[in-house]
């Protein structure tokens, strides 16, 4: 029945309204998306790229980038179009590379609703247009008869939409019973090209990738690109020796440790964070030692949101030769506390330019009076951390180091031996020092 429901125009790249994309089965649109209806033009080769779920710090995955800008071209160079449905795991990725190689692509609008009556279709068709340049998605259409299988009903429509429309898959990265590994085992029971992404010499979840390849996924062996050799670390870094330094004198100086950073830096558009990913830019490492180079580089340190109604830049009083063994993960914030790199300003400096101490608040219902910005819960929630032992201290605006004077600042690092040139540059023009922070279990120990 509800093959009639809608006409299915000929020619492949003319509007057209159809319950199945072209080149796919109905049988095959139903049992994955349920019925619905498409609204847009076909072109009638068209290559979907899917991965399981990438980490938060996407600089890690430095592979994943390379394999997917060398599959796009590739693809591209075929005469296909890229799929680019909004909410898949390469999805943002896959629109700017294409703007920025100029790369064929075929988006998609989805739904704003789960499902929606036969008496509906009228009014949706209305307001999706056959001549638009993208694909329209209608909700799923409420016939008993044409259910999803139960099976995949429950995999997220993105990459079921990807699964279903691309005339071939390309699976960049699966996970054992993951969502993608499920969608490309079903398309290869439905004939479907499946090509699996290998990069030699990198270990794939294994049993994932074969499992597909004895359905009949095809193996795509990429090689994995040649990196450029990285700065030397500087092994030959020396402190200069200051009185009342941040190891000798711990009292007079608060710490600033640095972490890995997530996603664009502040002030930075997404798509510059994204061309950093694609482009394999050295500009996309966002380790703790990436943010201190950065604080270095700019002389500030901004602030950051610790509460919907607070920003600040924290400190600590904590001594420096106490981080080692005061690291620690945070689980419920997914980061460590205590990090072995960072910026060390003198207490008095940061006096001056309005950094106070915080007011531990046993009592929540004191929050509400005096600085709200230096109130802080002194246990966790559940009443396991006692936020007092971090000695937090916090400055209300970002801290602008190039108005201290070069005594008052210290760079502290993990290693002297790891420090790169880049930063050792920058700490001699500011005229600043570097410090490590004391390991006991090793000799490179600096006195400062």
């Amino acid at each position: 029945m509800f093959q009639h429901k809608a006409r299915i125009q000929d020619h492949e790249e003319s509007p057209r309204v159809c319950v199945t994309p072209p080149g796919v089965t109905l049988t095959n649109t139903i049992k994955v998306l349920g019925p619905r209806i498409f609204v847009g033009r076909w072109p009638s080769a068209r290559v979907s790229i899917l991965s399981s779920r990438l980490p938060r710090r996407k600089d890690t995955v430095p592979w994943w980038f390379d394999a997917l800008r060398t599959v796009a071209i590739r693809s591209a160079t075929d005469g296909a179009s890229l799929l680019c449905v909004p909410g898949a795991t390469a999805s943002d990725f896959m629109r700017r590379l294409c703007e920025l190689l100029q790369l064929p692509s075929l988006k998609f609008r989805l739904p704003d609703r789960e499902s929606m009556a036969t008496e509906s279709i009228a009014e949706w068709l209305a307001i999706n247009s056959p001549e638009s340049e993208e694909i329209a998605v209608s909700p799923r259409i409420e016939l008993t008869d044409c259910a999803p299988a139960a099976d995949l009903s429950s995999l997220p429509l993105p990459d079921r939409i990807l699964a279903v429309c691309g005339t071939r898959l390309v699976g960049l990265h699966t996970t054992v019973n993951g969502n993608c590994q499920q969608l490309l085992h079903n398309q290869i029971t439905t004939g479907k090209p499946v090509m699996l992404v290998a990069l030699r010499g990198r270990k794939n979840p294994a049993s994932a990738d074969r499992s597909l390849v004895a359905a009949g996924a095809i193996p795509w062996i990429l090689e994995p690109l040649a990196t450029p050799a990285q700065d030397e670390s500087n092994s030959s870094n020396r402190t200069v020796t200051l009185k009342h330094g941040p190891l000798t004198h711990p009292s007079e100086w608060l710490c600033h440790w640095t972490r890995p950073h997530r996603g664009p830096w502040s002030n930075q558009s997404e798509n510059e964070y994204l061309d950093e990913l694609l482009l394999r830019s050295e500009l996309a490492d966002r380790s703790a030692l990436a943010s201190l180079i950065r604080i270095v580089a700019t002389q500030r340190i901004e602030t950051t949101v610790l509460t919907l109604e607070t920003r600040a830049v924290s400190w600590t009083a904590v001594p420096l030769n106490e981080f080692r063994h005061r690291r620690i993960f945070r689980r419920h914030k997914q980061h460590f506390d205590f990090e072995p790199w960072g910026i060390a300003v003198r207490k008095e400096w940061l006096e001056q330019n309005g950094c106070r101490s915080v007011q531990y608040v046993v009592d929540q219902g004191q929050e509400s009076r005096g600085n709200s910005w230096l109130h802080q819960p002194a246990r966790s929630r559940n009443g396991k951390i006692d936020w007092r032992e971090e000695k937090e201290w916090r400055s209300p605006n970002r801290v602008v180091l190039a108005a201290a004077c070069p005594g008052d600042v210290v760079v502290f690092v993990d290693q002297l031996s790891q420090v790169p040139e880049r930063l050792t540059e920058l700490v001699q023009q500011h005229g600043w020092t570097i410090v490590a922070v004391p390991n006991p279990d090793s000799d490179e120990t600096d006195k400062t």
